[in-house]
C-alpha cells in the first residue's frame, strides 16, 4: 500500500478515535451534571429523579405531583425496610456464590474478589447522606 494511502488510513483512524474519546467525555460530563449528582444525594436524590421522570412522561399536574411524591416516598421507605430486613439473606446468597467462584480463581483474583465484596458490603451498610449513592464497583476510594 502506498505511503499516501497509509497516511489517509492513519488520519481517518486518529479522527475516529478522537471522536470516540470526545463522545465518551461528553457523555460522562452530561451524566455527572444531569443525574449523577442526584445519585450522590442518596434516597432524596433518587426520589427527585423518579419524580422528574414521572412528571415529564405523565404530564402530571401540580396536585398530582404532590400526591404522587408522597406515594413515591412511602414506596421508597417500604423498599428500604424490606432491604434492611432481608439484607442478611442477600449477603448469604452472594457469599455462597463467591465461595463457589473462589476455587476457579487464582490467589490474586480471590483477593481482588474479597476487596470487591467488602466494598459492596460497606456500600450496603452505609448510612444515608451525601455520597450514599456512589457505586460500589468503581475505583476504591
Amino acid at each position: 500500500m502506498p505511503v499516501k494511502r497509509w497516511n489517509l488510513v492513519l488520519g481517518l483512524l486518529v479522527l475516529f478515535i478522537s471522536g470516540v474519546l470526545t463522545g465518551a467525555l461528553g457523555a460522562a460530563i452530561y451524566y455527572r451534571h444531569s443525574v449523577g449528582h442526584l445519585f450522590a444525594e442518596g434516597q432524596p436524590g433518587i426520589r427527585k429523579l423518579v419524580m422528574k421522570k414521572l412528571v415529564r412522561e405523565l404530564d402530571l399536574t401540580d396536585v398530582q405531583q404532590v400526591q404522587i411524591d408522597k406515594i413515591v416516598a412511602e414506596v421508597q421507605g417500604d423498599l428500604r425496610k424490606f432491604r434492611t430486613e432481608h439484607q442478611p439473606e442477600i449477603e448469604a446468597i452472594i457469599a455462597g456464590g463467591i465461595s463457589q467462584m473462589k476455587p476457579l480463581l487464582s490467589t490474586a483474583q480471590q483477593e481482588k474478589l474479597d476487596v470487591i465484596f467488602e466494598r459492596l458490603k460497606r456500600h450496603w451498610h452505609r448510612t444515608e447522606g451525601p455520597g450514599h449513592g456512589r457505586p460500589w464497583f468503581g475505583p476504591h476510594q
